[in-house]
């Protein structure tokens, strides 16, 4: 019985990270849009940017989400729209300074370029900081891990988002079935010494066995 309901435990937490792998990864890039700095996200994750000016500490603009009701959102990065009704919030996948993704954003002033930044530094969502210079922000590439990448490998190596996320999902059921497959023994394991101990100290005699009545001779059952 213990075994099964293990077994039945281990599978619900495996289907659990397959379900995990296919959600969009919270990662974020730097890039250009029409001239502007911007941040990119895998996903529809971003909810606040800061933007600063890296050498001096110079606030030069922020937004952020202001409503709290469910709705739906477009991911900008992968171009598709979903429903946020878990989040309930207005969460986006691509923010370009100076301008706000929706209207359930509100920004903090006018964006303050003078004099421009050669550094930037963008902090996402209060937690993410990402510091580029201003060369590093181009067009249609993406800068993240301290280097510039074109969209696919932006989309490969950071967001780890191979068609139908076939890496993301055989990662997780790898390090899934190594974890099972090392706690299982652990658990299994002193339950079998216990039963056998206490085997071992009953008198010969009928006793009731999962269910049904066995004969124990001092040894083992019949």
């Amino acid at each position: 019985m213990r075994g099964r309901r293990l077994i039945g435990a281990s599978v619900a937490a495996l289907l659990a990270l397959l379900l995990s792998g296919c959600t969009e990864m919270d990662a974020n890039a730097l890039t250009r849009v029409a001239g502007r700095p911007a941040v990119v996200n895998c996903g529809s994750w971003i909810r606040s940017v800061s933007v600063s000016d890296a050498d001096s500490h110079r606030l030069v603009w922020s937004a952020q989400v202001t409503s709290s009701r469910s709705t739906v959102t477009t991911s900008v990065a992968v171009g598709t729209t979903s429903a946020s009704g878990l989040s309930e919030r207005f969460t986006v996948g691509q923010v370009e300074l100076g301008t706000i993704p929706s209207r359930n954003w509100e920004e903090r002033g006018r964006p303050e370029l003078d004099p421009p930044p050669t550094r930037w530094q963008f902090v996402i969502n209060g937690s993410v900081t990402m510091v580029a210079n201003d060369s590093d922000l181009q067009e249609d590439r993406y800068f993240a891990r301290g280097h510039n990448m074109s969209f696919d490998d932006f989309r490969d190596e950071v967001c780890n988002d191979n068609p139908a996320g076939i890496r993301t999902l055989a990662s997780y059921v790898g390090w899934t079935l190594l974890v099972i497959l090392a706690v299982t023994p652990m658990i299994l394991i002193p339950f079998a010494i216990r039963r056998n101990r206490r085997d071992a100290a009953r008198e010969p005699g009928y006793y009731q066995l999962h269910g049904q009545w066995r004969y124990w001779n001092g040894s083992r059952w019949n």
